[in-house]
């Protein structure tokens, strides 16, 4: 089984009523409170990416803010309750299903990209790809947060725990680091009975 159809079943076991997935620990039925720090700094300018955006509480959340957003996810049934959502809160935001190792079809579209909680899916080959087709879509100068679990989490099951040393390596071949944060991450993690902060890392990074 590929990480995308692992993703769409635990997806697509749940109609896409408004509330949280079950099972899915990263669905916290609310926008990251990193992602709504990033706003209050003024961190999130121009027209918006979230990749890998699941069912869209933070796609969502800086559409209600007034930003122009697009969100994409590989899994079909991610984006269904993401657009249920949408209209739920009567709000205008594109929506689509895109394998984010591949935004040919976005390229020199997003002056902001956030990834909250994909980038530590990837192995190291792959989160090479991904760098680069996020740095297709985005515009010259454009800034890229990406919140991924850090080495400082417990435990051993669920996504990667990146080191500061894999992050700080990660960005190159067209991206500049400038900040590289230990933060938290909402969710919970395999064996968890509910949400906690997991020790994470939050990279800002601009395209060059």
């Amino acid at each position: 089984m590929t990480s995308n159809q692992y993703f769409e079943g635990i997806y697509r076991a749940h109609r896409p009523d408004g509330n949280p997935v079950s099972g899915a620990g990263w669905d916290i039925g609310s926008p990251q409170p990193m992602l709504v720090e990033l706003d209050r700094r003024g961190a999130i300018t121009g027209t918006v990416l979230d990749a890998g955006c699941g069912t869209g509480d933070n796609a969502l959340y800086l559409a209600k803010q007034g930003y122009t957003v697009t969100g994409l996810d590989a899994a079909p049934s991610a984006i269904a309750h993401a657009r249920s959502k949408a209209e739920q809160l009567r709000l205008t935001i594109e929506l689509a299903v895109a394998d984010a190792l591949d935004l040919t079809a976005y390229q020199d579209r997003f002056e902001t990209i956030i990834d909250s909680g994909l980038f530590h899916t990837f192995a190291n080959t792959d989160q090479a790809r991904y760098l680069a087709s996020l740095h297709r879509a985005a515009r010259d100068g454009a800034r890229l947060h990406v919140l991924a679990i850090s080495d400082m989490a417990t435990g051993s099951q669920g996504p990667r725990r990146l080191t500061e040393t894999e992050m700080r390596g990660a960005f190159t071949d067209g991206w500049v680091l400038d900040d590289l944060e230990r933060v938290a991450m909402s969710g919970a993690l395999p064996g968890e009975p509910h949400s906690v902060d997991i020790p994470s890392w939050l990279a800002t990074a601009h395209r060059r």
